[in-house]
């Protein structure tokens, strides 16, 4: 089975690495999406394939929405 995991931040969220580490170990593949961060070579460590893009967009910036989905599309196909 393959698992994506979308991340706003690559900075703390230390559930998140722990919930990534647990779901490698049952054998799933894993696939991070963050933007860059310091956690980024802890996510590699423990087994997850990692893609760097910023998906992040708010209600106040509307025009970031339709090029954030492009990108989470290309890495989805």
């Amino acid at each position: 089975m393959r698992v994506l995991h979308l991340l706003k931040t690559a900075v703390g969220a230390a559930w998140a690495l722990k919930q990534v580490r647990e779901l490698v170990a049952q054998g799933l593949d894993v696939h991070v999406v963050a933007p860059e961060g310091p956690r980024i070579d802890q996510y590699r460590a423990v087994g997850a394939t990692v893609h760097m893009a910023d998906i992040d967009f708010t209600i106040t910036r509307p025009d970031r929405l339709m090029p954030a989905m492009r990108r989470l599309r290309r890495i989805v196909e």
